[in-house]
């Protein structure tokens, strides 16, 4: 962070040292405060993201979703919620160990970061938990972003040579009305536990 201070008289003025001096004290002192705003806005920066992962974290999360639901209801858009949850994440971490575990949980929020418009709110609640919050214009299209987001993971995870896993993704749209974003998170978790349970019961069944 740089900048300029510059003083400017009316008539030529012979300056004394004690006059430069003061100046010099005062630009002192705007670098200091400069400085301490952008300390604060890493510190806040840094509160509201993940430590491990580098995005959202759940504080940050649900702040930013409730500020999107407020403005689709005013502006009249829809509003999409994924609760994305990595299966058998449990098993990577006992077989593989946590560093591994590790791995798939970046990776994971790297494929959503860049697989998602910039506008996206991305987060992770905890463990292998994941949402994201989307701006939609065309609900049809839900199950096609869930795919991409399951097949990129996926070409990620061989990419950095970490066994391959899959997701278990339930989403839930905005109905239009005043509506707390734990709502439609919660919509969203039990419709990802269902997804959980059948993969379960496919995965027992093979």
């Amino acid at each position: 962070m740089f900048g300029t201070l510059c003083l400017k008289d009316t008539k030529i003025t012979s300056y004394t040292d004690e006059y430069f001096e003061l100046i010099e004290q005062l630009r002192d002192l705007i670098e200091d405060d400069l400085a301490l705003v952008y300390s604060y806005e890493q510190m806040r920066e840094i509160a509201m993201l993940d430590s491990l992962t580098n995005i959202y974290n759940r504080r940050a999360l649900n702040l930013l979703a409730q500020q999107k639901l407020n403005l689709a209801l005013r502006l009249g858009f829809d509003v999409c919620c994924l609760f994305i949850d990595i299966n058998d994440f449990k098993k990577l971490n006992d077989t593989c160990g946590h560093e591994v575990g590790d791995k798939a949980l970046i990776i994971l929020a790297d494929t959503l970061k860049t697989h998602l418009r910039g506008a996206d709110i991305v987060g992770r609640l905890g463990g292998d938990e994941f949402v994201a919050v989307m701006q939609v214009s065309d609900k049809s299209k839900i199950n096609y972003i869930m795919n991409k987001i399951s097949t990129e993971y996926s070409k990620a995870l061989l990419k950095e040579d970490v066994c391959d896993l899959s997701l278990s993704i339930g989403y839930s749209f905005t109905n239009k009305q005043k509506q707390a974003f734990e709502t439609l998170l919660n919509d969203a978790d039990h419709a990802m536990y269902k997804n959980k349970q059948a993969y379960k019961l496919a995965k027992k069944a093979q």
